[in-house]
């Protein structure tokens, strides 16, 4: 579970929590590709191997990055509710793709100087930073969408669409757009 701890913040007269551990499940992408409900066990908590799972509805926080000895090819394959997504690293891009989708208001975080793609239809609608590195909408079809989220963008946005779309999500940062 989450591990805290009570302080005495004696310069506000108040009592804080101070979160010290949130746990995440952390891809492996070995024994196989696909992020999937209770399906195979992709995913490292600590140092045990674990299928991603729900409890009413949504999933656990979720990262991907350069520890990952399998695929960094994701096969969405369910439609899945993490309470965040973080994509961080300086030498494995991610790309997902797939049937499936991910949901909900949790925020998702690009970080690091590597590529997130998105091939599939998602419907997030929280925030999503795009801290360091890019984040491509589409890899070359007609797929690769955010749902309703709002963009931070310090990095890229690169829209990579055989398509032509409107893009109504409001945009804001001083990170760049390409098309």
């Amino acid at each position: 579970g989450i591990s805290a701890y009570l302080t005495n913040n004696v310069g506000n007269s108040s009592i804080d929590i101070v979160v010290t551990v949130v746990p995440a499940l952390v891809w492996q992408g070995t024994p196989t590709g696909d992020w999937t409900i209770g399906g195979s066990a992709n995913w490292l908590i600590g140092a045990t191997a674990t299928a991603y799972t729900e409890t009413a509805g949504q999933g656990p926080f979720v990262i991907f990055d350069d520890t990952a000895p399998g695929t960094t090819s994701v096969n969405v394959s369910a439609d899945v509710t993490p309470k965040g997504v973080t994509v961080t690293g300086t030498s494995k891009n991610y790309t997902f793709s797939g049937s499936g989708s991910i949901n909900g208001s949790g925020t998702v975080l690009k970080d690091g100087s590597t590529t997130l793609t998105l091939a599939n239809s998602n419907n997030l609608s929280g925030i999503m930073t795009i801290a360091n590195g890019a984040l491509a909408l589409g890899n070359g079809g007609t797929a690769g969408s955010v749902g309703s989220a709002t963009i931070a963008n310090s990095g890229q946005v690169i829209f990579d669409r055989s398509d032509d779309v409107t893009f109504a999500n409001a945009i804001s940062g001083t990170g760049s757009l390409v098309k």
